[in-house]
């Protein structure tokens, strides 16, 4: 029998059949491809995300170290500081992460800007992060970098320190705070002086108009015991602006700094009196009033003069005593006026020496001064205040 034949029909089933068969193949390639592609992006996804949170890690630690080796820049070892609180804030393996980033020789450094009068902490870490997905890609690893700078800026600064009497049993708890905040400053770029006061005030350490100071003999300076005396603080801080002053215009620091310590007002009215022709000396009287407990008994209901004092010695010159009620007028033979301005005789810049014992240009709870605490009893026919309690 005559082979059968195949019929028109047949012929296109056939290559119908076929062409399926081809498309389906090519849908499997494209398929594969295409969940390839999205494999790859997914995993690039996935790392960058991770890569992402290990940078805002990274930055946290750095910004942190940072800060905290600016602060203590002059204790005996800032990079440790740096050291601890980087580790504190990125955890050894923080998302499989590998290395140490503080070991490596650029991770803590100090430079410093004399023109600007800066200190400048850079921390930079680098770590590796492996990757997961885009291992597929043949990127096995992600480099991850994070920097920070922190800046400090040199200061100039007078330490005034009340060493008045009434401090008493105070005064340990006072010196070794001021010792621990001498040791707080820069002896090489920083600039320092100490000032204390009672009766009087005294310059213990210059301010240098160069930079540093002596921090040892600056610790050293603040006493050991107490002097005791009155408070002489208008001296005290007067002197304290005279050795910012020292340093010429266009190499200060750009922060220049009074920091003045006291337990209480002042009770020493420096100037030019009668009883001491042209010598500066401050008119102390008690503390008023009266306020229990006094172990110091330094307080008194009935206050009086207890002297002129020489205005940086502290020395007594001459004696004038007296003991009044708080509203009486009576004024002593020797001291019957008080000046009507004040005298600072010991400077070393060219600030001024005299300032008037009352003005309108300060303000005292928005109003005048010479309005609301204004000095009493103005004698026309002297054209002074006479020197009364």
């Amino acid at each position: 029998m005559p082979a059968p034949s195949h019929t028109h029909a047949d012929i296109a089933a056939h290559r119908l059949s076929y062409r399926r068969r081809g498309e389906e193949g090519f849908a499997l390639i494209y398929t594969a491809l295409l969940m390839t592609l999205l494999c790859l992006f997914a995993g690039l996804a996935i790392d960058s995300g991770r890569a992402y949170l290990v940078k805002a890690q990274l930055t946290k630690a750095v910004d942190g170290a940072a800060l905290g080796a600016a602060r203590m820049l002059n204790s005996a070892n800032p990079r440790q500081q740096a050291v601890e609180l980087f580790n504190a804030n990125f955890q050894p393996g923080y998302f499989n992460t590998s290395g140490d980033p503080t070991a490596a020789s650029n991770f803590f450094n100090v430079t410093t800007d004399e023109v600007n009068a800066v200190n400048v902490v850079t921390v930079t870490a680098t770590t590796v992060m492996p990757t997961t997905f885009m291992s597929l890609a043949n990127h096995t690893d992600v480099t991850v970098r994070g920097t920070a700078e922190a800046t400090r800026r040199m200061v100039d600064l007078s330490l005034v320190l009340d060493t008045s009497g009434s401090l008493g049993f105070r005064w340990p708890t006072v010196r070794d705070a001021a010792r621990s905040f001498v040791n707080a400053f820069d002896q090489n770029h920083d600039r320092f002086s100490v000032i204390t006061y009672s009766s009087g005030a005294e310059v213990l350490v210059p301010m240098s108009s160069s930079r540093g100071f002596n921090k040892a003999a600056a610790v050293a300076a603040i006493p050991n015991a107490l002097p005791g005396g009155f408070t002489a603080m208008a001296e005290g801080l007067h002197r304290g602006w005279d050795e910012l002053r020292i340093v010429p215009s266009g190499q200060q620091s750009s922060l220049r700094i009074i920091v003045l310590f006291t337990d209480g007002a002042a009770n020493n009215v420096p100037g030019l009196y009668d009883a001491a022709p042209g010598l500066a000396r401050g008119l102390a009287t008690s503390d008023f009033p009266n306020n229990s407990p006094d172990p110091d008994n330094m307080t008194r209901d009935r206050p009086y003069f207890n002297g002129l004092f020489d205005t940086e010695t502290g020395n007594q010159s001459p004696s004038v005593s007296g003991n009044y009620m708080w509203d009486s007028t009576y004024t002593h033979p020797s001291v019957p006026y008080l000046p009507l301005m004040s005298f600072h005789a010991h400077t070393r810049s060219s600030i001024p020496t005299a300032f008037p014992l009352e003005t309108g240009a300060l303000r005292v709870n928005g109003a005048p001064q010479i309005a609301v605490r204004g000095l009493r009893n103005w004698d026309a026919t002297a054209g002074r205040y006479p020197a009364d309690i």
